[in-house]
């Protein structure tokens, strides 16, 4: 019936021997045709438990669209977080959105996640959610917020030597807590290390945020899954579209009021002109070369944010 009533939308339904269910897998044609003409390539998955009659898990694939809201890409069910149920999960998934160019995907630490994307995407960077990884930081060495405090610094930071400089800190307050984020790697979890562009998503927690979004949904059978997944994706959808037609800007909300801060920012900037595109920016002890032709910056904030450009 998905099928029918939304043209182009997939469903993907895996028995065993005995024809007994095993792993179902969905999306709207809308999800994966706005992935792959407008929506930035990251993407966070995760999976949480379904509350209904049978014991199941639901898997989701989440992305960010211009406006950072929750941009749906797909959906899976399973009976657990085996490795073979992420594997099926991510072929169907890597099917539905082929190769993509630069793509990264980001998740927690999961050996079956970690498994299954060096195997289905093994053209991807997989980064590690820097929530999860915080969580687990702070579980294994006490909950210390100054610990928190640098290591979410260390997060954000574009420039190396100030990522270094967290690292320092983080390390003279609890050297075995350094040494675990170390050994993760830091170009899966820090900016400044980071390979490829992750623009604003350091955490998987959009997948969290959209499992709490159809939190009444997965109290339901699996058929009713679907369905309840399919009327929230619809509201969402009109409700984007809807508020997207009032906009007097080819910018969206959030990216009209973020340029409207830095703007106001820059004025307290001081510029020395190096070419016609290339200039010096000085923020009292930070400088950093702009060129406006590359759009890259030597802050590196341009280069991994990517935002608005």
């Amino acid at each position: 019936m998905l099928e029918q009533t939304n043209p182009g939308t997939i469903t993907d339904l895996h028995t065993d021997l005995a024809n007994r269910f095993m792993y179902m897998f969905f999306y709207l044609k809308a999800c994966i045709d706005g992935f792959l003409s407008s929506i930035r390539p990251v993407i966070a998955i995760d999976a949480t438990f379904l509350k209904g009659p049978h014991a199941s898990v639901l898997f989701v694939a989440m992305c960010m669209d211009g406006n950072d809201q929750i941009f749906p890409l797909a959906f899976g069910v399973g009976d657990s977080e085996t490795n073979e149920a992420w594997e099926w999960f991510l072929t169907r998934l890597h099917c539905a959105v082929g190769e993509v160019d630069d793509l990264v995907i980001v998740s927690d630490r999961k050996n079956s996640i970690i498994t299954g994307v060096e195997k289905v995407f093994p053209k991807s960077f997989h980064g590690a959610c820097a929530v999860h990884l915080e969580r687990n930081m702070l579980g294994r060495y006490g909950k210390n917020k100054v610990l928190k405090d640098i290591f979410r610094k260390a997060v954000k930071v574009y420039r190396v030597n100030q990522f270094t400089r967290c690292m320092e800190q983080l390390a003279n307050i609890n050297s075995e807590a350094a040494m675990y984020i170390t050994d993760v790697g830091f170009e899966r979890w820090a900016r400044a290390y980071s390979p490829r562009k992750r623009y604003n998503l350091t955490s998987s927690n959009i997948a969290e945020a959209m499992n709490n979004a159809i939190k009444v949904c997965r109290k339901l059978p699996i058929t009713g899954v679907i369905d309840c997944i399919r009327g929230v994706l619809q509201r969402w959808f009109y409700d984007r579209r809807t508020s997207a037609g009032k906009l007097k800007s080819t910018l969206t909300t959030k990216a009209d009021v973020s340029i409207g801060v830095k703007a106001e920012k820059a004025r307290y900037l001081t510029v020395y002109p190096i070419t016609y595109y290339s200039f010096l920016v000085k923020d009292g002890d930070l400088d950093g070369t702009v060129d406006l032709t590359s759009k890259t910056c030597t802050c590196r904030g341009f280069d991994i944010k990517n935002m608005y450009l």
